[in-house]
């Protein structure tokens, strides 16, 4: 059986939000990589919601405006649009996270 290969890829969704949503063309086995990013007064906080694994997560601290960027993979089990939310996040200002979702084709 040959290893899985990457055949394509959708344009990355972004938001303004700590949630984003993938496009319509997502199918069954489709790995979709999310990324956060958070900015306060203290480094914010992501919680890793389930289904998701952490491929990285780095804090950024200057002393005055902190921030986080978090990247998770899941594998998507239903076809269609999907909303993916891989992080709830704490400490952050208002109006300062913003989520992106890029989905490969396997």
């Amino acid at each position: 059986m040959a290893a899985p290969s990457i055949r394509g890829s959708t344009a990355p969704v972004l938001s303004d939000t700590g949630t984003a949503t993938s496009p319509a063309a997502t199918a069954i086995g489709d790995l979709v990589i999310c990324f956060v990013w958070s900015q306060g007064t203290s480094i914010p906080t992501h919680a890793l919601l389930g289904g998701f694994t952490e491929v990285r997560t780095h804090s950024h601290n200057d002393g005055t405006t902190d921030g986080r960027l978090s990247a998770a993979a899941k594998v998507a089990t239903a076809a269609g649009a999907q909303t993916y939310q891989p992080y709830t996040v704490s400490g952050a200002t208002a109006g300062q996270t913003c989520a992106g979702i890029l989905v490969l084709t396997v």
